[in-house]
């Protein structure tokens, strides 16, 4: 399937790297090391920024949650917003090394930091109920399942540690000897798909704790992985400075570019998938709207 990213806008808000990019289908929020907060609003084709909040770090993590907004990065602060007002409720410092992730399901907001601990959040009163110590390295990402049962934390020294999410067991553990970065949990699948500090793609059964596939598909870090479900497609992002689509079924690369608009891209951090578009952003500053136009 052949397949081109048109460039809808680029903003240049940012005057640091971007780590964070998410949405709610009203508004889309990017963070990063200038401290910023910044928000876009869709109007027809097109997006207007504004910018949402200052933070007191550079920020790795975002998370929306109704009109919640939550913000995590190297200080080990968690900042609570109220959407709507633009306000910061709440203001906690709760991980000793930074937060780089944070998730929530119905009961918890979920927190994982550089110190190795997964914190679980009331999600009402916003106080911990529960810390989970993993070791001594930096949690970098948190996957949900499909359901929201089981939840995978991706850590520093390469391990994937997936927890039931009734009582919080450590169920399944997978580790990658070059480290992992990102991940994804297949659309209709028990798979579990993961990036590596060296670039490869891994596949891993979850029901038989098996890899099924190990392949090289970047040059450096893999950063970020998305599975446009509707028409089984993955896309990845990495340090390479390329963003790569791929056939999910047969992994066939259908799409490289490392250029927006004629200009090379550094390193590529983070996106996010809104209908059609796709959100880019990384080192150079920059947030790009694309959509992806499937080609007949």
């Amino acid at each position: 399937m052949p397949i081109n990213l048109a460039v809808i806008d680029t903003f240049d808000f940012h005057q640091a790297p971007v780590y964070a990019v998410t949405h709610n289908h009203i508004h889309l929020y990017s963070a990063g090391g200038d401290r910023k907060i910044i928000r876009y609003a869709k109007q027809g084709v097109q997006f207007v920024a504004e910018l949402f909040a200052q933070t007191t770090g550079s920020t790795f993590a975002l998370h929306l949650e109704d009109n919640i907004l939550l913000s995590g990065g190297i200080d080990g602060n968690l900042n609570v917003f109220e959407v709507s007002k633009k306000q910061i409720l709440h203001r906690f410092q709760c991980h000793e090394k930074g937060i780089y992730a944070i998730e929530g399901n119905q009961e918890f907001i979920i927190t994982g930091g550089g110190d190795g601990k997964i914190h679980l959040w009331d999600k009402s009163s916003y106080t911990i109920i529960r810390t989970i110590w993993t070791g001594d390295a930096k949690l970098r990402k948190f996957i949900w399942n499909n359901d929201k049962t089981r939840l995978a934390c991706i850590d520093n020294a390469g391990y994937c540690r997936v927890f039931e999410t009734k009582f919080w067991n450590e169920i399944h553990t997978i580790q990658h000897q070059n480290g992992l970065t990102c991940g994804i949990y297949h659309p209709s699948k028990n798979i579990w798909m993961l990036g590596s500090k060296l670039g490869e793609l891994l596949i891993f059964d979850e029901a038989f704790q098996t890899k099924l596939l190990q392949m090289q598909s970047h040059l450096n870090a893999i950063y970020d992985l998305k599975w446009i479900a509707d028409v089984d497609i993955i896309t990845t992002c990495s340090l390479d400075k390329s963003i790569k689509f791929w056939d999910g079924k047969t992994l066939e690369l259908l799409l490289k570019t490392d250029k927006i608009n004629g200009s090379n891209l550094r390193s590529i951090n983070a996106m996010a998938l809104w209908d059609n578009h796709l959100i880019i952003a990384g080192d150079d500053k920059k947030i790009h709207v694309t959509k992806i136009c499937f080609l007949k």
